[in-house]
């Protein structure tokens, strides 16, 4: 008599989606030097997920914002998917502004800054501090 043997059916394991958090990011600039002539300016926030420099998408802009003695506080908070264990870049573009639109050239970028998102959560909701 032959014997039977019972057969195991493996099925792939469902995908699960990586571990990610909705963190909200807010903007504080101090000791911004050569911006006498300023009175108001914006951030232009840009993702990426590679290393690449052509890679950068929209991520958010903020309101217009006061600069006071080379401070700007920015009230609004931009969100953010961050997706742990995973590259992603930000750059923050400070820009002035005309007549309360943002300025759409390169050379009304007064500063500017990129980051790992890793180093931010890293701070442990202290401060990630950049020069500009």
């Amino acid at each position: 008599r032959a014997l039977s043997i019972p057969s195991v059916r493996v099925s792939p394991r469902p995908l699960l989606s990586p571990m990610s958090h909705t963190i909200e990011i807010s903007i504080a600039i101090s000791d911004l030097v050569g911006v006498e002539h300023l009175a108001r300016v914006n951030c232009v926030l840009w993702q990426n997920d590679t290393e690449s420099e052509k890679n950068w998408r929209h991520l958010g802009t903020t309101n217009a914002a006061v600069v006071i003695n080379r401070s700007v506080d920015f009230e609004d908070k931009i969100s953010f998917k961050y997706v742990f264990e995973k590259a992603q870049l930000i750059k923050i573009d400070i820009c002035r502004l005309h007549d309360g639109e943002t300025a759409s050239g390169s050379d009304d970028v007064v500063g500017s800054c990129i980051f790992k998102v890793d180093e931010l959560i890293g701070s442990f909701g202290l401060q990630l501090r950049r020069s500009l």
